[in-house]
């Protein structure tokens, strides 16, 4: 009898053991589905469905212990949230995404791509390039080519936005090649989304230098490439061909661009673009001298926007409830594992300092002090060396943008071997010359040097293009960077 009691319980024993894999089993495959819903929508441009089926996923991936579903669902969360202006909120879920990522280079990659842009849209330009820089490194560590392939072409198209919104179009323009080089590589069902991007980044290019023949063509490979897959997003596509036509004072083909990226914002649902556009069109048609059409523009503008803003309210107000129960969860879990940690840690370092004032008391040698004396000074000397060096630097910027006489005389006395290694590659390198290589050298852009040398910003790239024949500086390599390197 006991024997078959004991039989009993060990056949239940394995029969619960197996329900609770098959429970927990379930549950991952409820987060998967729901974290491709939730990537699903990211594509398609909708980020509220996005964040709402990554928020669905919160749950099922903790009580299975999936962590990673639990680091692709941050991740979701913080991209849905960057794509609705929510920075702060974005950063915060990127944190939570890395402690679950357990060394994932894709998904590090993924939120160093956030992060960036993040830091962009901030203005702190300098943070946003280490940070696709970064994700870059990660992106060569991934093992599938043609994933690697793909996430490597959109850091370079995060990075040509970067040096497009710092004043580096040369940088610009050669990341955008590398862009482009990558995504002809891939199979275009994976790469269409970012080349129809890519497309219309380099027309916009084009008519910005008034090739606006070139601007077209990109423009309209841009629109059939949407077409043959069906992708929804041209409102983007359509504005700067329309913001080309205003250009060229072109108002009725400007007019007929906006209005088509407004139908196309009926078919995608994304308000957020229409204001601009709405006041882009209102303002063809007072050019065009219809003012009534022009006010009924504007009075759309203004009700989408108060519609819009009604809208943030009410979705803010349901997001942040389930955002303050997650976050409230994750303080109290962490905040128990301090005390698990901290209380017994305490213990051992008060019996510890204990022990050791028992057994000696400690003091400092005469040696000890005059080191620690010796290493403060250096401190301070070295502190008060930066503090002239800042200074330096500050009045030599000032000179230059002074354009002031004296400025290549005090950047010769800081940077020494500047000139000379210039010289050694072209001895026949002019003053003018030499003035326009510090300038670049001290990260002036081609607006701040033309405002320094009173000349035209075109007239500064072209003398640029003659120092790239003079120094035989290849096409594709930024001239700051070169500058920078011979000078290591």
């Amino acid at each position: 009898m006991k024997v078959i009691k004991l039989f009993a319980i060990l056949l239940l024993s394995i029969i619960g053991c197996t329900s609770q894999k098959d429970s927990s089993a379930d549950e991952v495959h409820k987060v998967d589905s729901l974290l491709e819903l939730s990537a699903q929508s990211n594509i398609t441009i909708d980020p509220n469905a996005s964040l709402q089926y990554a928020l669905e996923a919160i749950e099922p991936a903790k009580s299975a212990g999936y962590r990673y579903g639990m680091a692709r669902v941050y991740y979701l969360v913080s991209n849905a949230l960057y794509n609705t202006g929510s920075y702060n909120k974005s950063m915060e879920y990127t944190l939570l995404s890395e402690e679950y990522a357990d060394r994932d280079a894709q998904l590090l990659s993924d939120l160093t791509r956030i992060r960036g842009r993040i830091y962009a849209n901030m203005g702190l330009f300098e943070n946003a390039e280490k940070e696709f820089l970064k994700g870059l490194s990660y992106i060569k560590q991934i093992e599938q080519e043609q994933r690697r392939a793909f996430l490597a072409a959109l850091a370079y198209e995060n990075l040509s936005h970067l040096y497009n919104m710092t004043d580096r179009p040369d940088s610009s323009r050669l990341y955008l090649q590398k862009n482009i080089e990558i995504l002809n590589t891939i199979d275009e069902g994976l790469a269409y989304s970012s080349l129809i991007n890519s497309l219309t980044s380099i027309g916009r290019l084009h008519y910005i230098v008034q090739n606006y023949d070139s601007a077209l063509v990109y423009f309209e490979k841009s629109i059939q490439l949407a077409k043959k897959h069906e992708y929804p997003y041209l409102s983007r596509t359509y504005r700067y061909r329309g913001d080309m036509y205003s250009q060229k004072n072109e108002v009725d083909s400007a007019l007929s661009n906006y209005l088509k990226a407004l139908d196309n914002l009926e078919q995608t649902g994304l308000k957020a673009e229409y204001p601009d556009l709405l006041e882009k069109a209102s303002n063809a048609y007072y050019t065009l001298g219809d003012s009534i059409s022009a006010d009924e523009y504007q009075k759309k503008m203004l009700v989408i926007q108060s519609e819009l803003n009604d809208e943030k309210i009410k979705s803010t107000q349901k997001v942040l409830f389930l955002l303050t129960h997650e976050e409230r969860a994750q303080v109290r879990q962490k905040y128990i594992i301090f005390l698990v940690i901290l209380i017994p840690l305490i213990l051992i370092i008060i019996a510890y300092t204990w022990w050791l004032i028992r057994r000696n008391k400690v003091k400092y040698s005469v040696k000890e002090a005059q080191e620690i004396e010796l290493q403060k000074r250096r401190e301070e000397e070295m502190t008060m060396l930066r503090l002239r060096l800042n200074e330096s630097l500050a009045e030599i910027v000032e000179l230059a943008k002074k354009n002031d006489y004296t400025f290549m005389v005090r950047f010769q006395e800081a940077y020494p071997s500047f000139t000379a290694a210039l010289l050694d590659i072209n001895p026949k390198m002019q003053p003018s010359e030499l003035h326009l290589c510090a300038l670049i050298y001290l990260q002036f852009t081609t607006k701040e040097i033309a405002d320094c040398l009173v000349r035209s910003m075109k007239t500064i790239q072209n003398r640029k293009n003659s120092l790239r024949k003079k120094l035989g500086i290849d096409s594709n390599i930024d001239i700051a960077i070169w500058l920078n390197e011979i000078m290591q």
